[in-house]
């Protein structure tokens, strides 16, 4: 939710998590990857991770996560040159100065409570120089290294490359997903691959590839979804969102093919990714389930009613645990949670299959 509670909730996390990395940081992208380490549960049960958070919400703080608090001193120091040549441009300069000295300074404030927004960085960062440019008493030319132009082009030069390999993978991964609506989901796979080829550095298309690819239900479809987010893990061998999707498919991909072998190398997956991030209610959701299919019932009441504290407003935890005690033949239990998942979710498509299935149960229990 947006407001200055939310913001302050970020920081915060944003905080912990810098303590646990002060000297060099987590690196680009880190930040989705130790954000486990600064949750609590206080903000898990307040907005949830429906999308796992990859920034802190503050270009200080942002800064912070990425290289440590040498990267926010030098942040810093920057960012101060740039206000006092911003109040030279202001007390001397030419409207035009003045209007970018203006701006400057307010998009530097602005950053300080909402993430990076790379579409206006570039433009920020040349009007950034032509403040100093236009605001430094002596002017200093020196010639640039041919070595230093030479380099400069070649980056260029990668840069309009992947750009446009970036776009070609869209339009392929655009095209999948309407293959999929048409339901030509064998053709669909294949235009996902196209994209994963043209980018295969990138992990996004890879891990579209295998939802639809797992949206196939079969054994077949599991088993490429597990290998496209393999692929992906190859990246980023430790992003959370990537280990979840192949523990989710691999549990799938067990109990179609009916290997218990896999099904409890997955298990052991969630639990791993549990104890990596214990106020991650989805994961205690999915742990639950994988429980319940390995066979181990009360391992899975207790992640499910982890996954009910740490998401106090969804009713998912609380279907799983009707439909458990039914299976116990345990009508009152059963009944207490439906009473629980109709609280939070009045609208559920679950209510009534289960309502059913207690009456059912009741009535042979006499």
């Amino acid at each position: 939710s947006g407001g200055g509670r939310g913001r302050i909730d970020e920081w915060r996390v944003g905080a912990a998590v810098l303590a646990e990395h002060p000297v060099v940081g987590l690196g680009f992208e880190g930040y989705r990857i130790g954000f486990a380490e600064g949750v609590d549960a206080e903000y898990e049960q307040r907005y949830g991770r429906t999308f796992t958070p990859d920034r802190a919400h503050s270009g200080f703080l942002d800064i912070g996560v990425t290289a440590g608090l040498p990267g926010m001193v030098i942040y810093l120091t920057g960012g101060l040159a740039l206000v006092v040549s911003s109040i030279t441009g202001v007390r001397s300069g030419p409207p035009w100065l003045i209007g970018i000295a203006g701006g400057v300074v307010a998009y530097l404030g602005q950053q300080q409570f909402l993430v990076p927004i790379i579409e206006v960085d570039g433009v920020f960062w040349v009007f950034a120089g032509i403040l100093v440019a236009a605001t430094t008493r002596r002017a200093m030319a020196r010639a640039i290294p041919r070595g230093v132009w030479i380099a400069g082009l070649v980056l260029v030069g990668a840069a309009a490359a992947a750009g446009g390999l970036d776009i070609a993978a869209d339009r392929a991964t655009r095209n999948a997903l309407e293959l999929e609506q048409r339901g030509d989901r064998g053709a669909a796979v294949e235009r996902a691959r196209d994209g994963v080829a043209l980018r295969p550095d990138s992990i996004r298309y890879r891990f579209v590839a295998a939802s639809i690819a797992g949206r196939d239900g079969t054994g077949a479809g599991y088993a490429r979804a597990v290998s496209f987010i393999d692929g992906a893990l190859e990246v980023a061998p430790r992003d959370p969102v990537l280990l979840a999707a192949r523990a989710g498919y691999r549990v799938d991909l067990a109990v179609v093919q009916r290997d218990r072998e896999l099904l409890s190398a997955a298990v052991a997956e969630w639990e791993t990714l549990v104890a990596r991030d214990p106020n991650h209610a989805q994961f205690h959701l999915e742990l639950g389930i994988a429980y319940a299919v390995a066979g181990r019932p009360d391992d899975a009441e207790m992640a499910w009613r982890v996954a009910a504290v740490l998401a106090p407003t969804s009713g998912a935890p609380w279907a799983n645990l009707a439909s458990l005690f039914i299976d116990r033949s345990d009508p009152d239990a059963a009944s207490a949670a439906l009473a629980e998942l109709v609280a939070r979710e009045p609208d559920s498509e679950l209510i009534q299959p289960l309502r059913i299935r207690i009456d059912a149960l009741g009535r042979e229990n006499g």
